[in-house]
């Protein structure tokens, strides 16, 4: 049973240019991805330790953090309530995670799960050059609950394979755009 998590973390820092100019605003996305079935932060698995680094680079520079978004969804794969419940626990473990190694408060988080993401689904295919996309995408905005056992039909399973192959270490991530942190240096100081 194949469940895809994501954990992702923008985090939006607040700089001070020159005396009087206005705060500027910098993106950083970091990435976390699982193995299947699994829902603890690995930093070994794939680019987790790279994530990992960047994570260390925004919350130990010192600045102050005000707010962090954390998203966890899962892929289509296996049972809905089996993906709902890895959807919820990688979101659980990556608070955690962020918690222990950073010290962070638990009154800065603001979590979100999406237990299994068609619209990732959907945008993967709309981008993809598929023979069958048309008829998927049809099915994923139409279908409801039926969605899944109608796509692995599709094109006799073979349309569900691919996507599954394609798409599955996608989704199986926390990923932000879903966790994102406002960040602010500890001081701006004048010239």
């Amino acid at each position: 049973m194949k469940v895809r998590g994501f954990i992702s973390v923008l985090a939006l820092l607040a700089g001070c240019i020159g005396a009087y100019a206005a705060p500027k605003e910098h993106s950083v996305s970091a990435k976390i991805g699982y193995p299947v079935g699994k829902t603890e932060v690995n930093q070994d698995y794939r680019g987790n330790g790279k994530a990992v680094s960047t994570l260390d680079n925004v919350l130990n520079s010192g600045a102050a953090v005000s707010r962090i978004e954390v998203t966890s969804s899962s892929s289509p794969e296996g049972p809905y309530s089996v993906n709902k419940r890895l959807a919820g626990e990688r979101a659980f473990y990556a608070v955690m995670f962020l918690r222990e190694r950073y010290g962070v408060s638990d009154s800065l988080f603001v979590v979100k799960t999406v237990d299994e993401d068609w619209n990732g689904v959907a945008a993967y295919l709309r981008r993809s050059d598929k023979p069958w996309k048309d008829e998927a995408l049809k099915i994923i905005e139409v279908a409801g609950k039926n969605r899944k056992a109608q796509l692995q039909e599709l094109w006799v399973g073979e349309a569900w394979d691919d996507l599954i192959l394609s798409t599955a270490l996608w989704f199986r991530r926390c990923w932000s755009s879903s966790a994102s942190m406002s960040v602010r240096p500890k001081t701006a100081l004048r010239h």
